[in-house]
């Protein structure tokens, strides 16, 4: 079977008076989380902006390479027509890493916060962020089947307790 995901939600911002809000999820296989601890991801409040810049182009990277890991799979799937059905099940593990290995974000602009904050049928800071983190749930879903996911971390909106 395809490997379990394990996905993390985080929201980055200070909210209508300083800007917008931006909700993101990724998701890799959970095999991959060694790796991700090892490059330093952890919580965004304790990153560096260059940290963070390092770690977000480290993630494309190897979405990168997945994808083209893809074509040269798709490449010996042509040159090798003896062994098709044998390359067909490779290719279709490597998509189901690639599909597994992703991101997706929700951005609320300050403008947006506030007239939801100022509507008559007020919409608050905290409802509006859980309409972008279904948002981005959604996104990973379409992506990846419920069945193959392991764990998703959330970032506390607000106060823990």
């Amino acid at each position: 079977g395809a490997a379990m995901v394990v996905a993390g939600i985080d929201e980055a911002g200070r909210g209508p008076v300083l800007g917008p809000m931006v909700y993101s999820i990724a998701w890799c296989p959970n095999a991959f989380e060694i790796v991700l601890k090892r490059e330093g991801f952890t919580d965004s409040k304790a990153l560096t902006p260059e940290k963070r810049e390092h770690l977000f182009h480290f993630l494309k990277e190897e979405k990168k390479k997945r994808e083209e890991e893809d074509v040269d799979d798709e490449n010996q799937v042509e040159e090798k027509e003896k062994k098709k059905s044998i390359a067909v099940e490779n290719k279709k593990e490597n998509e189901e890493a690639r599909d597994y290995f992703g991101y997706a974000s929700s951005v609320l602009s300050a403008r947006h916060i506030s007239a939801g904050m100022l509507d008559p049928n007020r919409t608050s800071l905290n409802e509006q962020a859980l309409e972008s983190t279904c948002k981005i749930l959604e996104e990973m879903l379409s992506q990846v089947p419920e069945s193959e996911i392991e764990t998703v971390f959330v970032d506390t909106l607000g106060d823990p307790s």
